[in-house]
């Protein structure tokens, strides 16, 4: 589960609760309010789906059965007039469930999100049954689980991930797109970010603005670092080289993380490009960011990317030895393009505050930068599979 998902799952355990007790947000409430839009259901249609999905595995785990049985059973809970939207949503729940790319389904995220509410609550009240509990408890204590990230609330099945993923992760179009995307998005970091960032910096050291100037240079040479590091990436897998990969992937992640915080508070920007290692120390370190409670990173993302590539483990040495190498180059290539998408976001707004700051009359990140960035990677979010099948935060199971 990756952060997105992540946040449709708890959005989800939110829309479900408010189902069951008929208050609060859920799709009954939109529905009822006239406020059913298509652009609503869409929004609420992943959220319900993952809640499903989750209930549906953990019903199948308390039942001991198929997942197709543990599906029925909560379809039996369902209201018989949608039954046609609950078998729609239990079909693309098994599909997913097993690790396998769901294609788009033709009726809309309407039909969806209404099929997905009906499986999830079936789900949790078939739950509540085996369990002598009420639905709501059930709900209640997936909330926790989800903030504890085990494989109770996963999406897939191990086993059916694994097998998915070897088949996209060697698709030659699939792996193509990979490496395409992911040249695309360092040339842009560095291109159409760092350099004009710099240079705005570059017009304010004339007019002698000092402070401006330190924030632009700051937020250009951390962009600078990450296009560094993501073309090193792209260079190391090209002659399968997989492990250093992730330890320079490693390091994206320890820039994607100071980039955030520039985002979080554009002030700051001086102070660590004027820092010394001491402050570093007690400001800029990942464990210090990863733990300010208003942040979108967790230990587990940071720890995950240190077993891959960061220290001498069991994992990395398989990774070294270049076991399954067609699944590292797309795990590390497919993490790659996660983390330059992300750390183009932050540069990009962050540039935008700063730009608000210093009255410039246009953004230093160009229209025309934003819209290639947006399009290499809708289109490869069309042609490659492979992350979808091992979605986990931004480590690969």
């Amino acid at each position: 589960m990756n952060r997105q998902q992540l946040a449709d799952a708890h959005r989800g355990v939110r829309l479900l609760t408010g189902h069951l007790r008929g208050e609060g947000e859920s799709l009954d409430s939109a529905i009822s309010a006239g406020r059913y839009s298509e652009a609503e259901a869409e929004a609420m249609a992943d959220p319900l789906v993952n809640v499903a999905i989750i209930l549906a595995r953990q019903l199948r785990a308390a039942l001991d059965v198929e997942i197709g049985v543990a599906l029925q059973r909560a379809r039996a809970l369902t209201k018989p007039e949608l039954s046609e939207y609950s078998r729609l949503a239990s079909a693309l729940i098994a599909t997913v469930i097993s690790g396998e790319h769901p294609e788009p389904i033709e009726v809309g995220p309407r039909v969806v999100a209404v099929g997905a509410q009906e499986i999830a609550a079936g789900a949790a009240k078939a739950l509540a049954d085996h369990l002598g509990e009420h639905p709501n408890a059930v709900v209640a204590r997936l909330r926790r689980q989800l903030q504890e990230q085990g494989e109770g609330v996963q999406l897939s099945d191990k086993d059916g991930v694994e097998l998915q993923s070897a088949k996209y992760a060697e698709d030659s179009e699939m792996r193509q797109s990979r490496l395409d995307t992911a040249l695309a998005l360092v040339k842009e970091i560095n291109n159409g970010a760092a350099v004009p960032i710099h240079n705005r910096g570059v017009d304010l050291h004339e007019r002698n603005e000092i402070v401006g100037r330190d924030c632009y240079e700051g937020l250009s040479r951390i962009a600078v670092t990450a296009a560094a590091l993501g073309y090193g990436v792209v260079q190391l897998v090209g002659v399968n080289n997989h492990y250093p990969a992730y330890a320079l992937l490693r390091q994206l992640v320890e820039t994607e993380f100071v980039l955030w915080k520039f985002g979080h508070d554009p002030s700051t920007i001086p102070g660590w490009l004027n820092s010394d290692r001491d402050e570093r120390e007690r400001t800029w370190k990942p464990s210090k960011i990863y733990r300010n409670a208003d942040n979108d990173y967790r230990q587990k993302d940071y720890s995950g990317h240190c077993e891959m590539g960061g220290h001498p483990t069991p994992l990395g040495t398989l990774i070294a030895s270049g076991e399954r190498s067609a699944v590292a180059e797309a795990s590390v290539l497919g993490d790659l393009i996660g983390h330059l998408r992300d750390s183009w976001g932050h540069i990009v707004s962050t540039a935008d505050a700063l730009d608000s700051k210093w009255i410039q009359s246009e953004p230093c990140v160009s229209i025309d930068a934003r819209q290639r960035v947006a399009d290499a990677h809708a289109k490869w979010s069309r042609i490659d599979k492979y992350g979808y099948s091992v979605s986990y935060f931004a480590d690969p199971l």
